[in-house]
């Protein structure tokens, strides 16, 4: 019998972007974005190495954050999209985007327009939700060229008359933003840096065995239908996972393994976009077809290969 059969194509483990765990740097990041938000800041920068799981985190975190007295901030999380034109229009035109404003793409509306509906698409965020702070984040800044950062200086100036403070966080990977940055740190740029960039962190991956083994541990514990469906785990390896079977239970095998790779690339963190990869393979492809009893590292070095771990060609799954 095929067992993937009997798992429904919408289950989370087939769709990356449904796949969320929360691992303890997304739980750190909470805490660090709590306190930028008690104490006030006007924004703030997360860098971090490509596909190590920066949007993932900020998508879950969106709608868990709250003031000292419990109170929700709305927030709303915007993509600077690739290859688009430069200006100040462009930033407003996505941002509307962004939020499903509906106005006619085909015309040339200007930027005042622009600023104007999603401005008030803001200050609709904090009034439903009787805020008065909305947070911004703005995702894959080093595409944004440094005029365009002036259109969340305008939208945080203008919200402020309407006493809604507006917290822009902006994310992007490190080494990409460097020339961002060096333009940032300018002295003609000195209202933007003291607004938006005193306050940053740095975002990794999984860096200890006890992260990584958390990670497992979710496939264990997370359901699919939430309330009353199977684990995770349980969905792919059903009579294993009945009968006492973990898949946390080889945390450690994996850790080595890993920190094989990471002494040989030089790697400091194990991106959430490849850890994921690698579990959903041994998860769905190779425990079902060989059993649990059968998993070896050479299993698992298969897994973690056909990931992009080390940036080889994608390879077919061999089973």
């Amino acid at each position: 019998m095929n067992r993937q059969a009997c798992v429904p194509q919408e289950h989370p483990v087939y769709n990356p972007l449904e796949l969320q765990l929360r691992t303890p740097e997304i739980n750190r990041l909470h805490e660090t974005l709590t306190q930028w938000l008690w104490t006030g800041a006007t924004g703030g920068f997360i860098k971090g190495s490509p596909r190590i799981g920066k949007s993932t985190a900020l998508e879950m975190l969106a709608n868990d954050l709250s003031t000292r007295t419990k109170n929700p901030i709305p927030a709303h999380m915007f993509t600077v999209p690739p290859r688009d034109r430069p200006t100040i229009r462009a930033i407003y035109r996505n941002l509307c985007i962004s939020a499903d404003i509906d106005f006619n793409k085909t015309r040339q509306i200007n930027s005042d327009i622009l600023m104007n509906d999603f401005y008030h698409f803001l200050m609709d965020k904090a009034r439903q939700t009787e805020s008065k702070q909305v947070v911004l984040f703005v995702d894959e800044m080093q595409r944004l060229h440094i005029d365009q950062i002036e259109v969340f200086a305008e939208l945080h100036d203008i919200m402020a008359i309407r006493k809604v403070l507006l917290t822009v966080i902006f994310t992007g990977n490190d080494t990409e933003c460097e020339e961002l940055l060096e333009a940032i740190h300018k002295k003609s740029r000195r209202h933007i840096y003291g607004r938006f960039f005193t306050q940053t962190t740095d975002f990794k991956g999984i860096t200890s065995h006890k992260s990584l083994r958390k990670c497992l541990q979710q496939y264990d514990t997370k359901r699919y239908p939430e309330k009353d469906g199977p684990t995770y785990t349980q969905a792919f390896l059903a009579d294993e996972f009945n009968n006492g079977f973990r898949l946390a239970s080889f945390s450690t095998e994996i850790w080595e393994l890993y920190n094989i790779y990471k002494r040989e690339l030089g790697l400091t963190a194990w991106g959430m976009k490849y850890f994921s990869s690698a579990i959903n393979v041994l998860l769905v492809d190779y425990l079902p077809r060989y059993g649990v009893d059968e998993f070896s590292i050479e299993m698992m070095k298969r897994c973690i290969d056909v990931s992009g771990l080390h940036n080889s060609p994608v390879t077919c799954i061999e089973l």
